[in-house]
């Protein structure tokens, strides 16, 4: 299956990788500095702070400069590698996903077609009904599918974290969550020091601030953005039947 995600990317691309990587099945990551990309701005302010795409057996990185250089275990070789091998299921998944639903639309598409013209040609009404059943038995399927396939995504999804965690260790994970709840902290709007004592409504941190830093798990270190924060090239790429942040 030839691999296909978050391509437009490739269209995209500014300046010289900061990195080449080669990985054990010769897929080659490149590693640009989102600095400098045309969408690095929308995607800050979303706090995204880096980007995967895909083409065959080429993947590119777009990454904050400084959360490269703050996190860069993350973006190792075999941290990019546990990575990609959860894409490429999810891939997998998706693409056996939309064939089974695009042959079963098609296929009852054909038969209510074919139904309604003979039963407009013969005014069987059996045949109308007919169509209605497939109209109907065709939605239970393709429903059907979209749930069988959300397991293995979840599965995968639990074998990557596996293998995040098996690559740094527990007290490795808890200090890399760690770095990334004083990292997205440090992105939280300042608050201003002034001698004014807080009125008896006031709030000296919003409660929302606290559950966002408080909130962290070890999933936003091994379970990030491909599937929870999909972009809008993302979403665009997801469309294909062919077809997609490194966490």
């Amino acid at each position: 299956m030839y691999r296909v995600y978050n391509a437009k990317l490739f269209k995209k691309v500014h300046g010289e990788p900061i990195d080449v990587q080669k990985l054990n099945d010769g897929s080659i990551v490149k590693i640009y500095s989102f600095n400098i990309q045309d969408s690095y701005q929308s995607h800050i302010a979303r706090k995204v702070y880096y980007v995967w795409a895909c083409k065959g057996k080429d993947y590119i990185m777009f990454v904050d400069d400084e959360y490269y250089s703050t996190f860069q275990e993350l973006f190792t070789v075999a941290a990019n590698q546990t990575f990609i091998q959860h894409l490429n299921r999810l891939l997998k998944y998706n693409f056996i996903n939309k064939i089974i639903s695009y042959a079963t639309l098609g296929i009852v598409l054909v038969f209510l077609i074919v139904s309604l013209i003979v039963s407009s040609v013969t005014n069987n009404s059996k045949l109308s009904n007919a169509a209605l059943y497939a109209v109907v038995g065709s939605l239970v399927v393709v429903l059907v599918t979209s749930f069988i396939f959300k397991n293995p995504q979840s599965k995968s999804l639990k074998t990557y974290q596996s293998d995040m965690n098996n690559l740094f260790g527990e007290s490795g994970i808890e200090a890399i969550v760690k770095k990334q709840v004083d990292f997205y902290a440090s992105k939280e709007p300042q608050i201003i020091e002034t001698n004014d004592e807080p009125t008896e409504n006031e709030e000296l941190v919003p409660s929302s601030e606290i559950e966002h830093l408080d909130g962290a798990t070890s999933e936003e270190v091994i379970g990030k953005e491909p599937l929870a924060q999909p972009t809008a090239e993302e979403e665009d790429a997801s469309k294909e039947p062919g077809s997609n942040n490194k966490n």
